[in-house]
């Protein structure tokens, strides 16, 4: 009656495809656990790349991932999904004062990760409902508030479903109140480009390329972040669908 552990489980399964393995670190994350192990000699690393849908039968996992190697590593590797999903807490000393820096998450290693929205200048988040999309909006916008002043950060919120942004109206970074219907987000994507455009004539007078670079000499430029609640909704709508994707496509390509 013994009682295999995950690695065990793993290394027999292994076995029995005739790959021989030394168990290494297990690190648990919030939602995916790495298993570490290191392969016999002699053994390639193609062999691994079609076992995960047996390490995932194995282990009863809703998913497995196989990292063969895992990069920079003499290690492959297998991320095992786990039963339950973890919440990664929010830390003050996240902030970064004077900046759009954004947590993102939590690694298997205890990591925190965050990205700098002026190097990846527009985010599409996806997922299934109750996934954690609006947590994750929200998160960005509390972030974003906290870490700029009003002069220095001004935010443009589109909420057709008139729920998810309802604790930011009062906000001072609001360059409008938050906008629910499709007809203002209309015109305020419009007004987005035009603001944008002017914005690429002053940098051309100034001789610079970015925001950061005018501001050494001039304040009237702060960032401009737009955040928008369900885009699907705003693109179903059949009066203003052609004009905000044509806005969209417009921003995504120039506005940086």
């Amino acid at each position: 009656n013994q009682v295999l552990t995950e690695e065990d489980k793993i290394r027999v399964k292994l076995q029995e495809f005739g790959i021989a393995v030394s168990m290494k670190d297990t690190h648990k994350g919030l939602n995916v656990t790495l298993y570490t192990m290191t392969p016999s000699r002699g053994v390639r690393m193609s062999a691994f790349s079609k076992l995960a849908p047996d390490l995932s039968l194995a282990l009863e996992a809703k998913s497995v991932r196989v990292l063969a190697p895992i990069p920079g590593t003499g290690l492959v590797g297998a991320e095992v999904s786990n039963k339950t999903q973890g919440i990664a807490k929010w830390e003050n000393k996240l902030l970064v004062k004077d900046s759009l820096k954004l947590p993102v998450g939590v690694d298997v290693y205890g990591a925190n990760h965050s990205i700098d929205l002026t190097k990846a200048p527009h985010i599409l988040i996806g997922g299934a409902t109750g996934s954690g999309k609006s947590v994750f909006m929200n998160t960005v916008i509390h972030t974003l508030s906290r870490q700029n002043n009003a002069d220095r950060l001004k935010l443009v919120l589109i909420d057709p479903k008139r729920t998810e942004f309802v604790e930011f109206e009062d906000l001072p970074h609001l360059l409008s109140p938050v906008i629910t219907e499709a007809e203002d987000a209309d015109l305020t994507l419009k007004w987005a480009v035009e603001e944008m455009e002017n914005r690429y004539i002053k940098l051309r007078s100034q001789r610079v390329k970015t925001i950061q670079e005018y501001q050494k000499n001039a304040t009237d430029m702060p960032y401009i972040v737009v955040v928008i609640d369900e885009l699907a909704d705003l693109m179903l709508n059949s009066i203003t669908r052609n004009s905000i994707e044509t806005s969209i496509v417009k921003l995504a390509q120039k506005a940086r």
